[in-house]
């Protein structure tokens, strides 16, 4: 079963270099290939597939930037 990003909901993964440092998005929009998101940066992102099936985001395309996966919903 595949995790998706869903309309709505709040993504938050830990800063590579500081775990202290949290990055969230929430997904505003999404298609079948991109999600919207605000928060960490406003933008529109490709939706990428894992080998598990969880999908996930790169905002950003520099080293030690911020991944979000479909699995890390911030409660």
């Amino acid at each position: 079963m595949a995790t998706k990003f869903e309309v709505g909901k709040t993504y938050a993964t830990a800063s590579i270099g500081d775990h202290e440092c949290i990055f969230k998005v929430t997904v505003t929009k999404r298609t079948e290939k991109t999600v919207t998101i605000t928060g960490f940066r406003n933008k529109r992102c490709k939706v990428h597939t894992d080998e598990k099936g969880v999908e996930y985001i790169m905002p950003e395309t520099y080293s030690f930037a911020p991944i979000f996966d479909a699995t890390e919903v911030d409660e």
